[in-house]
Protein backbone atom coordinates (compact mmCIF):
# COMPACT_ATOMS: atom_id res chain seq x y z
CA UNK A 1 0.00 0.00 0.00
CA UNK A 2 1.33 3.44 -0.94
CA UNK A 3 1.73 5.88 1.95
CA UNK A 4 -0.01 9.24 1.54
CA UNK A 5 2.42 11.65 -0.08
CA UNK A 6 2.08 14.29 2.65
CA UNK A 7 2.85 11.70 5.31
CA UNK A 8 6.07 10.78 3.50
CA UNK A 9 7.16 14.42 3.35
CA UNK A 10 6.48 14.84 7.03
CA UNK A 11 8.34 11.67 8.04
CA UNK A 12 11.36 12.63 5.95
CA UNK A 13 11.40 16.07 7.56
CA UNK A 14 11.13 14.56 11.01
CA UNK A 15 13.97 12.10 10.35
CA UNK A 16 16.23 14.88 9.09
CA UNK A 17 15.53 17.02 12.11
CA UNK A 18 16.06 14.24 14.64
CA UNK A 19 19.16 12.73 13.03
CA UNK A 20 21.44 15.54 14.25
CA UNK A 21 24.57 13.40 13.86
CA UNK A 22 24.15 13.75 10.10
CA UNK A 23 22.96 17.33 10.29
CA UNK A 24 25.69 19.56 11.72
CA UNK A 25 23.62 22.65 11.15
CA UNK A 26 20.84 21.29 13.29
CA UNK A 27 23.42 20.07 15.84
CA UNK A 28 24.71 23.60 16.27
CA UNK A 29 21.27 25.08 16.87
CA UNK A 30 19.12 22.39 18.36
CA UNK A 31 19.42 19.42 20.59
CA UNK A 32 17.57 16.28 19.60
CA UNK A 33 14.82 17.15 22.07
CA UNK A 34 14.46 20.59 20.51
CA UNK A 35 14.23 19.05 17.06
CA UNK A 36 11.44 16.73 18.14
CA UNK A 37 9.56 19.62 19.73
CA UNK A 38 9.95 21.64 16.54
CA UNK A 39 8.57 18.76 14.49
CA UNK A 40 5.56 18.42 16.76
CA UNK A 41 4.98 22.16 16.44
CA UNK A 42 5.08 21.77 12.66
CA UNK A 43 2.49 19.02 12.91
CA UNK A 44 0.16 21.15 15.05
CA UNK A 45 0.21 24.23 12.85
CA UNK A 46 0.54 22.55 9.46
CA UNK A 47 -1.36 19.24 9.70
CA UNK A 48 -1.73 19.14 5.93
CA UNK A 49 1.90 17.98 5.78
CA UNK A 50 1.14 14.98 7.94
CA UNK A 51 -2.24 13.77 6.71
CA UNK A 52 -3.72 12.75 3.41
CA UNK A 53 -6.18 15.32 2.04
CA UNK A 54 -8.50 13.03 0.13
CA UNK A 55 -8.99 9.68 -1.61
CA UNK A 56 -6.60 10.68 -4.40
CA UNK A 57 -3.74 10.50 -1.90
CA UNK A 58 -4.10 6.81 -1.16
CA UNK A 59 -4.23 3.54 -3.06
CA UNK A 60 -6.46 1.08 -1.27
CA UNK A 61 -7.73 -2.36 -2.23
CA UNK A 62 -10.36 -2.56 0.53
CA UNK A 63 -13.58 -3.77 -1.19
CA UNK A 64 -15.67 -0.94 0.33
CA UNK A 65 -13.20 1.83 -0.51
CA UNK A 66 -14.62 2.69 -4.00
CA UNK A 67 -18.09 3.36 -2.57
CA UNK A 68 -16.66 5.64 0.13
CA UNK A 69 -14.58 7.47 -2.45
CA UNK A 70 -17.69 7.94 -4.64
CA UNK A 71 -19.65 9.30 -1.65
CA UNK A 72 -16.84 11.74 -0.83
CA UNK A 73 -16.56 13.01 -4.39
CA UNK A 74 -20.34 13.22 -5.01
CA UNK A 75 -21.11 15.16 -1.82
CA UNK A 76 -18.29 17.73 -1.86
CA UNK A 77 -16.14 15.91 0.65
CA UNK A 78 -13.48 18.63 0.67
CA UNK A 79 -16.02 20.89 2.38
CA UNK A 80 -17.50 18.45 4.88
CA UNK A 81 -17.59 19.75 8.42
CA UNK A 82 -15.24 16.98 9.44
CA UNK A 83 -13.10 14.61 7.39
CA UNK A 84 -10.59 13.96 10.15
CA UNK A 85 -8.97 10.52 9.78
CA UNK A 86 -10.76 9.72 6.51
CA UNK A 87 -8.31 8.56 3.82
CA UNK A 88 -5.34 8.63 6.19
CA UNK A 89 -4.95 4.90 5.70
CA UNK A 90 -6.48 1.91 3.99
CA UNK A 91 -8.51 0.90 7.02
CA UNK A 92 -12.03 2.37 6.57
CA UNK A 93 -13.19 0.52 9.68
CA UNK A 94 -11.03 2.90 11.75
CA UNK A 95 -12.59 6.04 10.23
CA UNK A 96 -15.18 8.09 12.16
CA UNK A 97 -18.80 7.33 11.32
CA UNK A 98 -18.08 3.80 10.12
CA UNK A 99 -18.75 0.52 11.89
CA UNK A 100 -17.66 -2.86 10.53
CA UNK A 101 -18.29 -6.55 11.13
CA UNK A 102 -15.68 -9.11 12.12
CA UNK A 103 -14.60 -9.41 8.48
CA UNK A 104 -13.82 -5.68 8.23
CA UNK A 105 -16.81 -4.99 6.00
CA UNK A 106 -18.87 -1.87 6.57
CA UNK A 107 -22.23 -2.47 8.24
CA UNK A 108 -23.06 1.10 9.36
CA UNK A 109 -22.35 4.53 7.89
CA UNK A 110 -23.42 7.46 10.09
CA UNK A 111 -22.65 11.10 9.19
CA UNK A 112 -25.17 13.48 10.72
CA UNK A 113 -25.03 17.25 10.06
CA UNK A 114 -21.71 16.96 8.30
CA UNK A 115 -22.17 19.56 5.56
CA UNK A 116 -22.55 16.98 2.80
CA UNK A 117 -23.86 18.59 -0.38
CA UNK A 118 -24.79 16.77 -3.58
CA UNK A 119 -26.58 13.67 -4.84
CA UNK A 120 -26.14 10.28 -3.25
CA UNK A 121 -24.05 8.11 -5.59
CA UNK A 122 -25.29 4.80 -6.93
CA UNK A 123 -22.07 3.23 -5.67
CA UNK A 124 -23.58 3.08 -2.17
CA UNK A 125 -25.27 -0.06 -3.43
CA UNK A 126 -21.81 -1.69 -3.49
CA UNK A 127 -21.59 -1.68 0.31
CA UNK A 128 -23.00 -5.19 0.25
CA UNK A 129 -22.98 -5.68 4.04
CA UNK A 130 -24.45 -2.28 4.92
CA UNK A 131 -27.27 -2.56 7.46
CA UNK A 132 -27.68 1.07 8.56
CA UNK A 133 -27.27 4.27 6.52
CA UNK A 134 -27.76 7.51 8.46
CA UNK A 135 -27.08 10.85 6.73
CA UNK A 136 -29.64 13.28 8.21
CA UNK A 137 -29.27 17.05 8.45
CA UNK A 138 -27.09 17.51 5.38
CA UNK A 139 -27.72 19.22 2.03
CA UNK A 140 -28.38 16.14 -0.06
CA UNK A 141 -30.60 16.57 -3.11
CA UNK A 142 -31.74 14.52 -6.08
CA UNK A 143 -33.53 11.20 -5.82
CA UNK A 144 -32.98 8.31 -3.43
CA UNK A 145 -30.69 5.87 -5.31
CA UNK A 146 -32.56 2.75 -6.36
CA UNK A 147 -29.26 0.90 -5.87
CA UNK A 148 -29.95 0.90 -2.12
CA UNK A 149 -32.57 -1.74 -2.85
CA UNK A 150 -29.76 -4.17 -3.72
CA UNK A 151 -28.41 -4.13 -0.14
CA UNK A 152 -29.61 -7.42 1.37
CA UNK A 153 -29.11 -6.41 5.03
CA UNK A 154 -30.30 -2.80 5.00
CA UNK A 155 -32.84 -2.38 7.80
CA UNK A 156 -32.31 1.26 8.88
CA UNK A 157 -32.36 4.28 6.56
CA UNK A 158 -32.16 7.85 7.92
CA UNK A 159 -32.15 10.52 5.19
CA UNK A 160 -34.34 13.05 6.95
CA UNK A 161 -33.76 16.83 6.92
CA UNK A 162 -32.25 17.03 3.46
CA UNK A 163 -33.59 18.23 0.08
CA UNK A 164 -34.30 14.93 -1.61
CA UNK A 165 -36.86 14.89 -4.42
CA UNK A 166 -38.87 12.32 -6.36
CA UNK A 167 -40.68 9.40 -4.79
CA UNK A 168 -39.58 6.47 -2.63
CA UNK A 169 -38.14 3.70 -4.85
CA UNK A 170 -40.66 0.88 -4.76
CA UNK A 171 -37.85 -1.66 -5.05
CA UNK A 172 -36.55 -0.40 -1.71
CA UNK A 173 -39.87 -1.27 -0.09
CA UNK A 174 -40.96 -4.41 -1.88
CA UNK A 175 -38.42 -6.71 -0.17
CA UNK A 176 -39.84 -5.78 3.24
CA UNK A 177 -36.52 -5.59 5.10
CA UNK A 178 -36.67 -2.02 6.42
CA UNK A 179 -37.50 -1.54 10.08
CA UNK A 180 -36.69 2.18 10.40
CA UNK A 181 -37.38 4.55 7.51
CA UNK A 182 -36.89 8.28 8.21
CA UNK A 183 -37.45 10.55 5.20
CA UNK A 184 -39.16 13.46 6.96
CA UNK A 185 -38.57 17.09 5.99
CA UNK A 186 -37.43 16.59 2.41
CA UNK A 187 -39.06 17.58 -0.90
CA UNK A 188 -40.35 14.14 -1.84
CA UNK A 189 -43.56 14.00 -3.86
CA UNK A 190 -45.94 11.75 -5.76
CA UNK A 191 -48.43 9.26 -4.40
CA UNK A 192 -47.45 7.10 -1.45
CA UNK A 193 -46.33 3.72 -2.81
CA UNK A 194 -48.68 0.83 -2.07
CA UNK A 195 -45.52 -1.18 -1.37
CA UNK A 196 -45.29 0.50 2.04
CA UNK A 197 -47.67 -2.21 3.19
CA UNK A 198 -44.98 -4.80 2.37
CA UNK A 199 -42.64 -3.55 5.11
CA UNK A 200 -43.66 -6.41 7.39
CA UNK A 201 -40.84 -5.70 9.86
CA UNK A 202 -41.57 -1.97 10.12
CA UNK A 203 -41.12 -0.30 13.51
CA UNK A 204 -40.90 3.40 12.68
CA UNK A 205 -41.91 5.29 9.52
CA UNK A 206 -41.51 9.07 9.24
CA UNK A 207 -42.63 10.76 6.00
CA UNK A 208 -43.82 14.10 7.40
CA UNK A 209 -42.94 17.47 5.89
CA UNK A 210 -42.91 16.39 2.25
CA UNK A 211 -45.35 16.87 -0.65
CA UNK A 212 -46.86 13.39 -0.99
CA UNK A 213 -50.26 13.36 -2.70
CA UNK A 214 -53.15 10.96 -3.23
CA UNK A 215 -54.78 8.63 -0.77
CA UNK A 216 -53.25 6.82 2.17
CA UNK A 217 -52.62 3.24 0.96
CA UNK A 218 -54.38 0.38 2.66
CA UNK A 219 -52.56 -2.31 4.58
CA UNK A 220 -50.76 0.03 7.00
CA UNK A 221 -52.44 -1.48 10.04
CA UNK A 222 -50.81 -4.90 9.76
CA UNK A 223 -47.41 -4.28 11.37
CA UNK A 224 -47.04 -6.31 14.52
CA UNK A 225 -43.89 -4.47 15.68
CA UNK A 226 -44.98 -0.94 14.74
CA UNK A 227 -44.07 1.83 17.19
CA UNK A 228 -45.02 4.94 15.21
CA UNK A 229 -46.00 6.11 11.71
CA UNK A 230 -45.99 9.81 10.77
CA UNK A 231 -47.52 11.32 7.59
CA UNK A 232 -48.01 14.88 8.88
CA UNK A 233 -47.74 17.99 6.70
CA UNK A 234 -48.20 16.53 3.22
CA UNK A 235 -50.89 16.85 0.52
CA UNK A 236 -52.71 13.59 1.14
CA UNK A 237 -56.43 13.49 0.46
CA UNK A 238 -59.50 11.25 0.40
CA UNK A 239 -60.78 8.69 2.87
CA UNK A 240 -58.60 7.07 5.47
CA UNK A 241 -58.34 3.29 4.96
CA UNK A 242 -60.93 1.35 6.93
CA UNK A 243 -58.28 -0.86 8.53
CA UNK A 244 -56.78 2.20 10.28
CA UNK A 245 -60.15 3.03 11.78
CA UNK A 246 -60.02 -0.28 13.65
CA UNK A 247 -56.80 0.85 15.38
CA UNK A 248 -57.95 4.21 16.70
CA UNK A 249 -56.95 3.28 20.24
CA UNK A 250 -53.38 2.45 19.30
CA UNK A 251 -52.13 6.09 18.98
CA UNK A 252 -49.52 4.96 16.49
CA UNK A 253 -50.54 7.06 13.51
CA UNK A 254 -50.31 10.78 12.73
CA UNK A 255 -51.88 12.42 9.65
CA UNK A 256 -52.47 16.04 10.72
CA UNK A 257 -51.87 19.00 8.39
CA UNK A 258 -53.17 17.14 5.37
CA UNK A 259 -56.11 19.41 4.42
CA UNK A 260 -57.63 16.96 1.93
CA UNK A 261 -58.05 14.24 4.56
CA UNK A 262 -61.10 14.08 6.83
CA UNK A 263 -60.88 16.72 9.57
CA UNK A 264 -57.53 17.92 8.21
CA UNK A 265 -56.05 14.53 9.10
CA UNK A 266 -56.49 14.95 12.87
CA UNK A 267 -56.57 11.23 13.58
CA UNK A 268 -57.74 11.48 17.19
CA UNK A 269 -60.65 13.74 16.21
CA UNK A 270 -61.41 11.45 13.30
CA UNK A 271 -61.51 8.42 15.58
CA UNK A 272 -63.91 10.19 17.92
CA UNK A 273 -66.34 11.58 15.35
CA UNK A 274 -66.03 10.00 11.90
CA UNK A 275 -67.74 6.77 10.86
CA UNK A 276 -66.17 4.11 8.71
CA UNK A 277 -68.26 5.62 5.91
CA UNK A 278 -66.54 9.00 5.75
CA UNK A 279 -68.86 10.71 3.25
CA UNK A 280 -69.75 14.18 4.51
CA UNK A 281 -66.80 14.57 6.89
CA UNK A 282 -65.22 18.09 6.58
CA UNK A 283 -62.01 18.51 4.56
CA UNK A 284 -60.34 21.31 2.56
CA UNK A 285 -59.58 21.04 -1.16
CA UNK A 286 -57.41 24.22 -1.03
CA UNK A 287 -59.61 25.82 -3.68
CA UNK A 288 -60.13 29.46 -2.66
CA UNK A 289 -63.41 29.58 -4.60
CA UNK A 290 -65.18 27.00 -2.44
CA UNK A 291 -66.09 26.62 1.21
CA UNK A 292 -67.69 23.89 3.33
CA UNK A 293 -65.67 21.18 1.55
CA UNK A 294 -66.53 17.59 2.44
CA UNK A 295 -65.43 14.06 1.65
CA UNK A 296 -67.72 12.89 -1.14
CA UNK A 297 -68.93 9.42 -2.08
CA UNK A 298 -65.84 8.55 -4.16
CA UNK A 299 -63.53 9.80 -1.37
CA UNK A 300 -62.65 13.02 -3.16
CA UNK A 301 -62.67 16.32 -1.29
CA UNK A 302 -64.86 19.09 -2.64
CA UNK A 303 -67.62 21.64 -2.07
CA UNK A 304 -70.60 19.31 -2.41
CA UNK A 305 -73.00 22.07 -1.31
CA UNK A 306 -72.00 24.36 -4.15
CA UNK A 307 -71.16 27.27 -1.82
CA UNK A 308 -68.45 29.65 -2.97
CA UNK A 309 -66.27 32.05 -1.10
CA UNK A 310 -67.36 35.70 -0.84
CA UNK A 311 -66.06 38.07 -3.52
CA UNK A 312 -65.08 35.22 -5.81
CA UNK A 313 -64.82 37.49 -8.86
CA UNK A 314 -62.67 39.93 -6.93
CA UNK A 315 -59.99 37.27 -6.43
CA UNK A 316 -59.22 37.05 -10.14
CA UNK A 317 -57.53 40.42 -10.14
CA UNK A 318 -55.28 39.39 -7.26
CA UNK A 319 -53.94 36.11 -8.56
CA UNK A 320 -50.76 37.40 -10.16
CA UNK A 321 -49.27 39.82 -7.66
CA UNK A 322 -45.53 40.29 -8.15
CA UNK A 323 -43.67 41.57 -5.11
CA UNK A 324 -40.55 43.51 -5.97
CA UNK A 325 -38.25 45.53 -3.73
CA UNK A 326 -40.73 48.41 -3.66
CA UNK A 327 -43.57 48.32 -1.15
CA UNK A 328 -46.86 46.93 -2.52
CA UNK A 329 -50.30 47.28 -0.96
CA UNK A 330 -52.99 44.86 -2.14
CA UNK A 331 -56.58 43.98 -1.18
CA UNK A 332 -57.02 40.27 -0.49
CA UNK A 333 -60.81 40.43 0.02
CA UNK A 334 -63.23 42.87 1.69
CA UNK A 335 -61.81 43.83 5.11
CA UNK A 336 -58.45 42.18 4.29
CA UNK A 337 -55.51 44.35 3.29
CA UNK A 338 -51.95 43.11 3.19
CA UNK A 339 -48.73 44.91 2.41
CA UNK A 340 -45.35 43.37 1.62
CA UNK A 341 -42.13 45.15 2.36
CA UNK A 342 -39.35 45.38 1.46
CA UNK A 343 -39.30 41.93 -0.15
CA UNK A 344 -40.51 38.63 1.37
CA UNK A 345 -37.39 36.92 0.02
CA UNK A 346 -35.47 38.91 2.61
CA UNK A 347 -35.28 37.45 6.12
CA UNK A 348 -36.06 40.89 7.54
CA UNK A 349 -39.28 41.20 5.56
CA UNK A 350 -42.61 41.56 7.31
CA UNK A 351 -46.22 41.14 6.34
CA UNK A 352 -48.78 43.64 7.68
CA UNK A 353 -52.38 42.49 8.09
CA UNK A 354 -55.24 44.93 8.73
CA UNK A 355 -58.46 43.42 10.10
CA UNK A 356 -61.13 46.06 10.89
CA UNK A 357 -63.71 45.50 13.60
CA UNK A 358 -61.42 43.12 15.51
CA UNK A 359 -62.13 40.32 13.07
CA UNK A 360 -60.18 37.18 13.98
CA UNK A 361 -58.44 35.32 11.16
CA UNK A 362 -56.01 32.50 10.60
CA UNK A 363 -53.18 33.16 8.15
CA UNK A 364 -51.16 30.46 6.42
CA UNK A 365 -48.14 30.84 4.18
CA UNK A 366 -47.85 27.83 1.86
CA UNK A 367 -45.36 26.55 -0.66
CA UNK A 368 -46.73 26.04 -4.16
CA UNK A 369 -47.04 22.33 -3.37
CA UNK A 370 -49.27 23.18 -0.41
CA UNK A 371 -46.76 22.70 2.39
CA UNK A 372 -47.52 24.96 5.37
CA UNK A 373 -44.52 27.23 6.03
CA UNK A 374 -46.10 29.45 8.67
CA UNK A 375 -49.44 29.67 10.52
CA UNK A 376 -50.69 32.36 12.88
CA UNK A 377 -54.00 33.50 14.34
CA UNK A 378 -54.48 37.25 14.64
CA UNK A 379 -57.04 39.89 15.56
CA UNK A 380 -56.95 43.63 14.89
CA UNK A 381 -55.09 46.09 12.70
CA UNK A 382 -51.44 46.28 11.76
CA UNK A 383 -50.45 42.79 12.83
CA UNK A 384 -46.79 42.29 11.98
CA UNK A 385 -45.87 38.86 10.65
CA UNK A 386 -42.15 38.18 10.30
CA UNK A 387 -41.63 35.93 7.31
CA UNK A 388 -39.16 33.05 7.31
CA UNK A 389 -36.23 33.06 4.91
CA UNK A 390 -37.67 32.26 1.50
CA UNK A 391 -36.21 31.43 -1.87
CA UNK A 392 -37.52 33.39 -4.86
CA UNK A 393 -40.49 31.65 -6.42
CA UNK A 394 -44.25 31.14 -6.20
CA UNK A 395 -46.04 30.91 -2.84
CA UNK A 396 -49.62 30.83 -1.58
CA UNK A 397 -51.09 33.13 1.05
CA UNK A 398 -54.32 31.98 2.72
CA UNK A 399 -56.50 34.12 4.99
CA UNK A 400 -59.49 32.54 6.75
CA UNK A 401 -62.04 34.05 9.15
CA UNK A 402 -65.57 33.19 10.18
CA UNK A 403 -66.88 35.36 7.35
CA UNK A 404 -64.51 34.76 4.48
CA UNK A 405 -61.64 32.71 3.14
CA UNK A 406 -59.27 33.49 0.32
CA UNK A 407 -56.01 32.22 -1.16
CA UNK A 408 -53.79 34.22 -3.47
CA UNK A 409 -50.59 33.53 -5.35
CA UNK A 410 -47.52 35.63 -4.63
CA UNK A 411 -44.41 35.69 -6.81
CA UNK A 412 -41.26 36.50 -4.88
CA UNK A 413 -38.35 37.73 -6.96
Amino acid sequence: MRQPKHSILYLLSLRTLVDTDKNPVMTSFFSKATAVAFSLLLLCFFPQFAFASGPEDINCDHPDFPALEALYQATDGDNWNSTQEWFENCEPCSWPGIRCNSDDRIIALVMRNNGMSGELPVELGQLEFLASLSLPGNNLFGEIPISLASLPDLYSLFLNDNQLTGNIPTALLSKGRLEYLHLERNDLSGELPAELAQLVNLRKLYLSGNAFTGQVPSGLADFSDLIFMDFQDNLLSGCLPADLVSLCDASKYRFSENPGLPLNGAFRDFCETAPVNQTGVPCDDLDAATINDQINSDCGCGAVTGLVAPNETGLDALNNLQVDNDEELVDIAPSFRMSFFPNPANTASALTINLPDSEEATLRLLSITGRTLLTISTTGENTQLQLPELEPGLYLLEATSAERKTVKRVMLR
